[in-house]
Parts: structure tokens; sequence; C-alpha cells
């Protein structure tokens, strides 16, 4: 596949014969969330969840979404969170029996804001699909490009539609 940028800034484009496939560069690039207005909250279609895992400190649960939210344009998001403080209580942090792993995923929170706190990002989106395309092989395409831009890859799979 050959890369080639995009007017949008810091986004690569991959042309995938007609299809084009557009990523952010990491995580924190607001340049695709543009396409958020595009799509409909309850279209989301779980394509892949599970854990992840960068090293000790960079963890977590993740879930890749996909939405046709036009005729052959698709988008990819990504649903993180850290798990941290899956199993602590109430009763664990009013006697401090927290480490500090989990102290400092609980910094100046609650544990219930601490615990739902969710990063919610726009990672991929293909223009062009053809029509009649599975989602699950559309899904396989985007959850490939979204690691070549260094999303975090689920290690762990717990479910969604490319796990069959």
């Amino acid at each position: 596949m050959k890369t080639k940028k995009d007017k949008t800034k810091d986004t690569p484009a991959v042309n995938a014969g007609e299809m084009t496939i557009i990523t952010a560069l990491d995580m924190y690039n607001d340049g695709l969330e543009s396409f958020r207005e595009k799509t409909q909250k309850e279209k989301w279609v779980v394509a892949i969840e599970g854990y992840w895992r960068e090293g000790m400190y960079h963890n977590g649960y993740i879930s890749y979404y996909i939405q046709e939210y036009a005729p052959g344009s698709w988008a990819m998001k990504t649903v993180s969170r850290n798990t941290m403080l899956d199993d602590v209580t109430e009763e664990d942090v009013e006697e401090g029996r927290l480490n500090d792993d989990q102290a400092q995923a609980l910094w100046d929170r609650t544990l219930e804001e601490a615990q739902n706190d969710r990063c919610d990002d726009i990672v991929a989106v293909a223009l062009g699909v053809a029509e009649g395309m599975p989602i699950k092989e559309v899904a396989e395409k985007l959850y490939a490009a979204a690691m070549r831009a260094e999303c975090p890859h689920v290690r762990e799979v717990n479910g969604g539609l490319m796990m069959s």
C-alpha cells in the first residue's frame, strides 16, 4: 500500500485500491474528530475489544467500534479505560489500601469518577468503500490501519465481530 499525505494536518492517508483510509498519527490527534459529527451515537458496532498492554504503566481495556455513517464511508473509534481500579472499593480508598499505581489512577477524583473515566477517539476513516463489502472486512482494514498508526493493539481479545 502506498502512503501519501492527506490535506488534514499530520494525518496519513493510505489508498487501498479505490478505498482511502485516513488515520490519526496518534491517539491524541484531533484531526479525525470532525468525522464524529457525521456518525450516529446508537449505530456503533463492536469490531474487536479486549485488554491491551504497552508496558507496566501503559495498559487497560479497549474497544474498537465501526460504523457506516454514509454510503461507502466508514469510521472506527476506540473507547478505552484504565483497569488499575477495577477491583478497588470505597472501603479500600477510605482505609488507604491502595498501591502507588492505584493512587495515581485515582488522583484528585472520586473512585466512581476514576472507574468511569473513558477515552473516546475516532482513529480511522475509510472513504470510497465498495458497496456490499462485508462489515468484517471493512473492520479488519480499518483496524490494520489503526495498528500502523500506533493505536493500542488488542492482545487479549474478549469480543467483537472480528473474532469469527
